[in-house]
């Protein structure tokens, strides 16, 4: 059901909206996971000619108060900020939308899935367009209980334990933290906090950062499946 939801979502909303001159992108690479190791790798492209969609003509930035209040909210849609503390000091802010329009808290189990952006972007990436063209609210109307989480760096996550965003040290670091510290205290926050494996979605630098992880043999065990978004591979 993930996959079909990412696929359709990209197929149409992304392709529009990012590349609406352009015949081809790099496709999705949604890979599943099973017993630790990948049971199916399917590489998708991107509808071409889809028409626009027409925008809301609200202009949707987040304040200092949040993602949740600036942009989930005044949507109708539950959401929740939580902070996520890296094992070098970084503090990321993550938002959690727990259920959709249609659904409820008691409406059962739903299986969480994490959507990390890519550079020099933040979560607010998966909440700009309407709700049935912004990722994180479709997947919440299906069923998901959905996570969407900031890098360091970003906006919503300049803090850090001992250090001030001002200070050169801060901003020492690339992507390879992001890969062994960001990713799984992430991780390992959501599964804290659902007791479930975690299905996950990644743009750009979020499929580098995921395949890496990967590779080394970190977080598969509590990951359910993944879907890559223009994936980085070197």
């Amino acid at each position: 059901m993930l996959q079909h939801l990412v696929t359709n979502w990209f197929r149409g909303t992304l392709e529009v909206q990012l590349h609406p001159n352009k015949t081809q992108v790099n496709p999705p690479l949604i890979l599943g996971l099973e017993r630790r190791s990948f049971d199916h790798v399917v590489l998708l492209n991107p509808a071409v000619g889809t028409k626009h969609q027409p925008r809301s003509g609200r202009a949707i930035l987040a304040d200092d108060g949040g993602v949740c209040s600036a942009i989930v909210g005044v949507q109708n849609y539950p959401c929740h900020e939580h902070n996520v503390t890296t094992g070098d000091g970084y503090i990321l802010s993550l938002q959690n939308i727990p259920f959709g329009q249609s659904g409820n808290a008691a409406a059962g189990t739903r299986p969480p899935v994490l959507l990390h952006h890519g550079v020099l972007t933040d979560g607010v990436t998966w909440l700009l367009s309407p709700p049935e063209q912004s990722l994180a609210l479709v997947l919440a109307d299906n069923g998901f209980d959905v996570w969407v989480v900031n890098a360091r760096g970003t906006r919503y996550s300049l803090g850090h334990t001992s250090l001030s965003s001002n200070d050169p040290a801060f901003w020492d670091w690339s992507w390879e933290e992001l890969a062994a510290y960001d990713l799984p205290a992430t991780f390992q926050y959501i599964y804290d906090q659902t007791s479930q494996k975690l299905h996950y979605v990644g743009h750009s630098m979020g499929t580098l950062i995921a395949f890496a992880g990967f590779s080394k043999g970190q977080l598969v065990d509590k990951l359910r499946s993944a879907a890559m978004l223009c994936p980085m591979l070197t």
